[in-house]
């Protein structure tokens, strides 16, 4: 059911560009054994939303793993997918440290999930050198996560295409470009058809902020109503008995 990845303003698909010196749009760097399932789906969903994008990733495109760098030079964007033992692998150090070398436009994706080979971002942050930490984890560079449902994937998806397009000549110059995927749970209409409660725990810190979010893009019938609370409705309460 995955569609063409479109953009906002015009309602359209993107018209792909390269650089006289780029083979790729974007360059997966990852870690094999903990990061290779996820990179691949990243590729074959930029595929399938963007048929014409070029995507480097090792297990297609690599001839020389001494040329290394050659690839990331010819890479217009460099995607670093953070899963566990990524900073203590020396290719993907040469990776890394090529990009920032070389200055390119860098998106990170975050595996989250111990289970999947993640870990959390601040483990990343401790193990990444000195001389790369500045650069890659810069306050102003936004970090996405990647998530196990394709449904959120799909997010995911197209805040790394976003990224990828600014990367082009064409949409370089766009700063405020925002695409979308039709089928994507953030397009979705929610209607709501009778009374209810949305309950958000106090205890959970950022619950009441994120509720009021979801109730703010629900679609409420006429007569009906929304609410947020902080009690927990009677069928949620809890009796604890010493």
């Amino acid at each position: 059911r995955l569609k063409l990845l479109c953009i906002e303003r015009t309602l359209a698909p993107p018209v792909l560009t390269l650089a006289h010196d780029h083979t790729y749009h974007i360059f997966l760097s990852h870690k094999w054994p903990t990061g290779q399932a996820q990179v691949a789906v990243i590729r074959s969903m930029l595929m399938m939303m963007m048929p014409s994008v070029r995507v480097f990733l090792d297990v297609y495109d690599l001839k020389d793993v001494g040329s290394l760098e050659q690839y990331v030079s010819e890479s217009a964007l460099v995607l670093v997918f953070l899963s566990r033992g990524y900073f203590n692998s020396t290719n993907c150090l040469r990776e890394a440290r090529e990009a920032v070398l070389k200055q390119k436009p860098l998106v990170l994706v975050h595996e989250h999930d111990h289970g999947r080979g993640g870990a959390p971002l601040a483990k990343f942050k401790s193990d990444c050198p000195e001389d790369l930490n500045p650069v890659l984890f810069d306050k102003k560079r936004p970090i996405c996560p990647w998530f196990t449902k394709p449904e959120y994937q799909l997010v995911s998806m197209v805040t790394i295409s976003e990224e990828l397009l600014r990367a082009s000549p064409r949409y370089a110059c766009l700063n405020d470009l925002k695409c979308y995927l039709p089928y994507a749970i953030t397009r979705l209409m929610h209607v709501v058809h009778k009374n209810v409660c949305v309950f958000a725990s106090p205890l959970n810190v950022g619950a009441r902020a994120a509720a009021s979010i979801l109730v703010s893009k629900l679609d409420v019938a006429k007569g009906n109503r929304v609410r947020v609370v902080t009690t927990p409705p009677p069928a949620l309460s809890v009796t604890i008995r010493k």
